[in-house]
């Protein structure tokens, strides 16, 4: 199963574009509680960082544990454990 350019590059900046808010809410949350812009636009952006990096090491870990029980990647194809 391939995606296709635009199906794949739309998925991308959904993406990012959901990151982005939720960054922002993060940051205003923060600048609500404490009334320190600096602070809420730091938490905000140390949000993203992590929350991404996070995610990515949460997909591995899943791509990992279904490669070793022999279940097809997201293109389809089957990869074996051995």
């Amino acid at each position: 199963m391939e995606m296709d350019n635009g199906k794949y590059y739309r998925s991308i900046t959904e993406t990012l574009g959901l990151r982005a808010v939720g960054a922002l809410v993060v940051a205003l949350i923060v600048f609500v509680l404490t009334n320190r812009l600096a602070l809420a636009i730091s938490v905000g952006a140390l949000s993203l960082i992590a929350k991404t990096i996070l995610y990515c090491l949460h997909e591995k870990i899943w791509t990992l544990i279904d490669s070793r029980k022999g279940k097809p990647n997201r293109s389809g194809a089957k990869e074996e454990m051995f």
